[in-house]
């Protein structure tokens, strides 16, 4: 076996353990919630929050490997970068974007706030729907055309870094968007 083939084989392993891991303290949490007389509101509420952190923590650490990346934008970097977002997009952000919506849908329905009664909840859906579209519009497509040019020219050249960059920029832009939605949520402002 190869280094690179065992190197997959550990990640592997270790993001397996860490989604387990994951299931496991939602499951003791929700469990001990449910013990200790917590409301199905409240285990929603949690559990958005924590998808929310999450979700903006995950777009902000992307946005930190792209200013790496542009500090030192050779080779080894451009491949470390996309080997990372890739990583971090389908085992961190799907996953918790996802969950955030899903108990964002149960709090309003429990919370009886009612859909599109207030401004605030207005903004976060909308929010919420770019931030779900920009991914399929424009960084999956570009992500794609980067792959596309590796593979006919190889190493990275101009065209691709100025693709990289420009993804970065995009992943700035979706980060920024994430944190307005956060003190959205949580300011609650009536406009």
């Amino acid at each position: 076996m190869t280094l690179a083939a065992t190197n997959r084989s550990l990640l592997s392993r270790l993001r397996d353990r860490v989604g387990l891991a994951l299931l496991a303290a939602l499951a003791v949490g929700g469990a001990g919630a449910l013990l200790w007389g917590s409301s199905a509101y409240e285990i929603y509420k949690a559990a958005h929050v924590v998808g929310a952190a999450i979700w903006v923590g995950g777009a902000a650490t992307l946005s930190i490997f792209g200013i790496v990346y542009e500090l030192r934008p050779d080779e080894q970097s451009e491949a470390t970068l996309r080997k990372q977002a890739n990583w971090l997009s389908w085992w961190v952000l799907t996953p918790s974007a996802a969950a955030s919506f899903l108990t964002g849908l149960l709090l309003i329905d429990k919370g009886g706030w009612g859909w599109w009664r207030s401004a605030w909840m207005e903004v976060a859906l909308v929010g919420w729907a770019i931030a779900l579209l920009v991914p399929f519009v424009l960084i999956y497509p570009q992500k794609r055309r980067i792959a596309r040019l590796l593979r006919e020219f190889g190493s990275p050249n101009a065209v691709v870094r100025r693709k990289v960059a420009r993804l970065v920029f995009v992943t700035r832009l979706q980060t920024l968007l994430l944190i307005l939605m956060l003190v959205d949520m949580t300011a609650k402002p009536n406009f």
